[in-house]
C-alpha cells in the first residue's frame, strides 16, 4: 500500500502528514480494541503499511505481516475507502493484501469488498453492505472524512472483453 493517495480523506490542516499520522494511529488503536488486529501488532509497522511513514532508524521487511482477525471483506472496504474516491481508483488492492495474513496464517483476498455506490450515506446505510457501513463508520471515528466516497476498480480491456462489456 505504502501511501494514502486520496487527500480528500483527510481534514484540512497545516501538516497533512501529521493529520494522516493521527488518523492512522487512531485506526490502529480502534482495530486493536475491536480485536480486528492483534494487540501484539507492531504499531510502527501498521502505520508504515498504511502511510509509508517510518520512524527514523526503523525498517520493515516485505514479509512482515499484520495478523487480521476480522472479516476479509471489512479489511477490503477499509482499504478501498482509504485509497479511492471520485478521482482515484482503488488500484493495487492485491498488493495491500500482501501485508496482511488471516488468523490462520493464510493469504487475504480483498476481492469480496465490492464497490458500493453511495449518494447519501446516512439515508442509505440501512440498505447497503453492513461491512461497508462498518468500515466507513470506523474510519470516520478515526478522523477520516469522505470515507464513503469510493470508485470502482478500473477495468482493463481484457477484463471488459472477457465479461462482454465492450462495444463492437
Amino acid at each position: 500500500m505504502g501511501s494514502l493517495q486520496c487527500e480528500s480523506k483527510l481534514k484540512q490542516g497545516k501538516d497533512k502528514l501529521m493529520v494522516l499520522y493521527v488518523c492512522i494511529n487512531e485506526l490502529y488503536n480502534n482495530l486493536c480494541q475491536l480485536e480486528k488486529i492483534g494487540i501484539d501488532t507492531d504499531k510502527d509497522l501498521f502505520i508504515y503499511r498504511f502511510t509509508g511513514l517510518v520512524k527514523q532508524g526503523a525498517s520493515f521487511l516485505p514479509s512482515e505481516k499484520i495478523k487480521w482477525y476480522g472479516k476479509n471483506v471489512l479489511l477490503g472496504h477499509i482499504i478501498r475507502c482509504l485509497t479511492s474516491d471520485n478521482k482515484y481508483y482503488p488500484e493495487k488492492m492485491e498488493i495491500a493484501a500482501e501485508f496482511f495474513e488471516s488468523k490462520t496464517g493464510k493469504k487475504i483476498n480483498l476481492a469480496s469488498a465490492r464497490h458500493v455506490n453511495v449518494s447519501n450515506f446516512e439515508d442509505e446505510k440501512d440498505s447497503i453492505d453492513p461491512n461497508f457501513v462498518e468500515a466507513v463508520e470506523l474510519l470516520r471515528k478515526c478522523g477520516f472524512i469522505n470515507a464513503e466516497y469510493t470508485s470502482r476498480r478500473r477495468e482493463t480491456l481484457q477484463y471488459r472483453k472477457k465479461n462482454g462489456r465492450t462495444q463492437n
